[in-house]
């Protein structure tokens, strides 16, 4: 996005970059965002999300958190509040997996962005929880498939900002080609020792959240000396959000 469709991009003259871009850090892009739905749902293992399906009541009576209008949750019968804890679930759970399916992509991508906003627009128009919901559909504007910007980059508008530079003309000499090569290599060789760094990075992220989900038993897949990566570069990471229960009680009382 920074290379094609940013203010960046719109003032610089050189040469965009290529249409597709597929690396271990476009990968771990896509993880990261997916994985905090997907340990999310996963830290959700108590009956009020499985079998009594009660979480949203339980959140609708929470004061802390609610909006006038998330107030009038518990105005609705009980069947709709289950039908959206099971939505909930099945969101985080299935909708964190599907977008990474290699059939119909573009479609599935495309469905999860907007099953996600609509989520995430539910929660900030019920609850008071911060900037959280629109940081995170922000970030679900790169499961936006290529075929959504291919569209939006042949529109007038973006064609007008985003013009790219003729091609140089300039002749260039053997010595000047022989550093064209070296330059070229060592792009390459830097390329490839940032591409395993960020692979190890990416693994040990997905190791500390299988351990988050229970550290007596998972420690031994993470022990408590390797926690140092994760603290000084911000991948430690939980997302036991409302798990595995809602509050019960939020010390407000209740005349």
């Amino acid at each position: 996005l920074g290379a094609r469709l940013s203010v960046d991009r719109m003032l610089s003259r050189a040469l965009p970059g290529p249409q597709r871009v597929v690396s271990v850090a476009s990968a771990g892009l896509l993880l990261q965002l997916a994985m905090m739905y997907f340990f999310s749902a996963l830290f959700k293992s108590h009956p009020v999300w499985l079998t009594e399906c009660s979480a949203v009541y339980y959140v609708a009576h929470c004061d802390a958190y609610l909006t006038s209008l998330g107030v009038r949750l518990r105005e609705l019968p009980a069947i709709i509040q289950q039908g959206l804890t099971l939505a909930t679930m099945a969101l985080e759970s299935v909708g964190a997996v599907a977008v990474f399916s290699p059939l119909w992509t573009s479609r599935i991508r495309l469905f999860a962005v907007l099953a996600f906003w609509s989520f995430h627009a539910g929660l900030a128009a019920t609850m008071t929880i911060g900037l959280f919901p629109a940081i995170c559909m922000v970030g679900w504007l790169v499961f936006l498939p290529g075929s959504f910007w291919d569209w939006l980059a042949r529109q007038p508008a973006a064609q007008r900002l985003f013009v790219d530079p003729p091609p140089s003309s300039t002749s260039h000499s053997v010595n000047q080609a022989a550093d064209s090569e070296l330059r070229l290599w060592l792009g390459k060789t830097r390329s490839v020792l940032i591409n395993l760094l960020l692979a190890a990075l990416l693994a040990y992220t997905i190791v500390w959240n299988v351990r988050e989900l229970d550290f007596k038993r998972y420690e031994f897949l993470m022990p408590r000396e390797y926690n140092g990566p994760a603290r000084i570069l911000g991948l430690d990471q939980n997302w036991a959000m409302f798990s595995p229960i809602p509050r019960t009680e939020d010390g407000w009382l209740v005349m």
